[in-house]
């Protein structure tokens, strides 16, 4: 008897490379304006040496680390989307568009390192990828989809 291959999984339509650049970049602004509440001015400061030249001095506490790892993680677990990509109509999902789950939630950011890793292309892999999946979705067997 002949199987045929039968998806149950309903059609997603997949968002692709500059929807979700414009969600990190509003992701971004969020995260900004939260840090600059947050921790104020004191996480930077400019000043002039002696000898006359300029120095930028940044300091990041463990919260300044911590906050935008929460911000981001509790967010794809809570509603399957940061408030970027829910402002845009955007959602991630497992493969199979169930929810994503703790373990592939973290899993899914700290991939987002091997994207970033060279020069980006991960993330430019989104344009040109038929599921519009860069190489963090890949990793994590996650997609973003359009509501």
């Amino acid at each position: 008897m002949a199987s045929s291959a039968v998806s149950s999984t309903p059609e997603l339509k997949y968002a692709g490379f500059w929807i979700r650049f414009l969600a990190q970049l509003i992701d971004g602004i969020i995260l900004g304006v939260l840090g600059y509440l947050l921790f104020g001015s004191s996480a930077s400061s400019v000043s002039t040496g002696a000898d006359g030249m300029m120095s930028v001095n940044v300091s990041f506490t463990n919260w300044q680390t911590l906050v935008p790892v929460l911000y981001i993680i509790l967010f794809w677990i809570w509603k399957g989307a940061t408030p970027g990509k829910m402002a845009l109509g955007l959602r991630i999902v497992q493969e199979n568009g169930e929810k994503l789950g703790w373990g592939r939630a973290i899993g899914r950011y700290f991939a987002y390192f091997v994207s970033a890793f060279a020069l980006c292309i991960g993330f430019l892999w989104i344009g040109f990828d038929s599921k519009k999946q860069g190489w963090h979705d890949k990793l994590a067997k996650t997609v973003v989809i359009k509501k």
